[in-house]
């Protein structure tokens, strides 16, 4: 499956992502001429080498004419230009949806571009408590951020990835001087698009990740999580225009192919150690299961004063540890809970039935990238089958298991 992963090591603006794109393989000429389907005027796109702390990458800009006009003569707003040329850059959404629907470019990439938009439209509608119908863009109405949000997806559209995954993305703090005045950073309508996305400050005081920046990533990536196992095949640097002490100013993407599909589970891990309980402490099992517990085993311990116990341990997602504290409390002698994160690969699981000459047997199988990997006769169909036949349990799992080649050939 080939994926691509945004490595947002110091957030991300569209010009980042547009310059990242291009170091990890986009022809600059197919760029162009996909923008050249958009009715723009007055600017030109400048990519060229450069360096942040002797790493190189792409820095992409685009500059807008000298002329006034020029600048501001899309959709026709040649009349608004020469008589109020900066009102005529607050451009509606509605303008900007306009452009591109009339574009003679690919829907796929009509789609995706206007999806960005609409994130701005709502975080902006929202901040300033106005309809997005009567809402005016500032700085991303500009015709430098629709040439890099609709670059963005067209990159995206050629590279054709199967996944879109991100890190998770820091904000920066501080202040940013923008058309409202001095704001704080992150500017309100980036948090208002990064709503359940993870993010973190590094206690830096500039903007890392700006309104552009979050829309594109907020649309684009299926997942946030770290880095999958894969196998890399290219890599690409975008250079952003800020020189920090504390990091790189830079935007990361990889691309490659995942090499192993295994499925990650976060999941909770709860222990407390039990010196004072009977035997009875299996009691415990079927009710913790009851509540959602993945996993739950003994490990045997020799406490204060040589005293022997039981560490009990209880594997299980976040959202169910709640009641599986409260069995714990209430069903032993434990005073406390230690608590930890932990990260578990899983094989993608499957049933099957073989036929065997004592009758059809259970088999739980792991497959990775299609191919079992693990395959286990399951106990208490042996056993039942065992019994009514009055034979071993051995030699029921012995037959269970001969039967793996012929899984393996309808694996393939």
């Amino acid at each position: 499956m080939g994926i691509i992963y945004f490595d947002c090591l110091s957030g991300i603006s569209s010009d980042m992502a547009l310059g990242a794109f291009i170091d990890l393989g986009v022809e600059p000429d197919l760029l162009r001429e996909e923008l050249n389907k958009l009715d723009v005027n007055g600017y030109t796109l400048e990519i060229k080498p450069g360096q942040k702390n002797e790493i190189t990458g792409i820095d992409c800009k685009v500059n807008i004419n000298s002329d006034e006009q020029a600048s501001n003569n899309i959709l026709g707003a040649e009349k608004a230009a020469r008589e109020c040329p900066k009102k005529a850059r607050r451009r509606q959404f509605k303008d900007i949806e306009t452009l591109i629907n009339k574009s003679a470019l690919p829907d796929s990439v009509k789609k995706t571009s206007l999806d960005i938009y609409q994130k701005i439209a709502n975080a902006e509608s929202n901040v300033h408590d106005q309809k997005v119908s009567e809402m005016h863009f500032h700085e991303v109405g500009e015709i430098d951020s629709i040439i890099e949000i609709v670059g963005v997806a067209i990159c995206i559209d050629i590279l054709e990835p199967d996944r879109i995954y991100a890190s998770r993305i820091p904000t920066g703090t501080g202040f940013v001087n923008c058309c409202h005045g001095n704001i704080p950073v992150p500017a309100p309508a980036t948090l208002q698009i990064l709503k359940n996305v993870p993010i973190y400050s590094r206690g830096i005081e500039n903007e890392l990740t700006t309104p552009t920046g979050a829309a594109i990533i907020k649309t684009l990536a299926d997942e946030f999580k770290t880095l999958p196992n894969m196998k890399l095949q290219s890599l690409g640097y975008g250079i952003g225009d800020k020189d920090l002490k504390e990091i790189t100013n830079l935007l990361r993407i990889y691309q490659g192919k995942i090499v192993n599909q295994n499925k990650v589970n976060d999941l909770i891990m709860l222990e407390t150690n039990i010196d004072d309980m009977p035997s009875e402490i299996s009691y415990l099992n079927p009710k913790l299961f009851k509540v959602g517990a993945r996993d739950v085993f003994l490990t045997p311990l020799k406490m204060k004063q040589n005293q022997p116990g039981v560490k009990l341990s209880v594997l299980a997602k976040k959202e169910n540890t709640t009641e599986i504290e409260d069995i714990i409390f209430s069903e032993t002698g434990a005073l406390g809970i230690s608590k930890y994160l932990v990260q578990r690969d899983e094989l993608e699981r499957k049933s099957r039935k073989v036929e065997t000459k004592y009758g059809k047997i259970n088999i739980k199988i792991g497959l990775m990238n299609g191919k079992i990997i693990s395959y286990s006769p399951e106990y208490n169909c042996c056993k039942n089958i065992a019994q009514e036949n009055n034979l071993s349990l051995d030699k029921i799992y012995k037959k269970a298991l001969e039967k793996r080649k012929q899984l393996d050939i309808e694996s393939n």
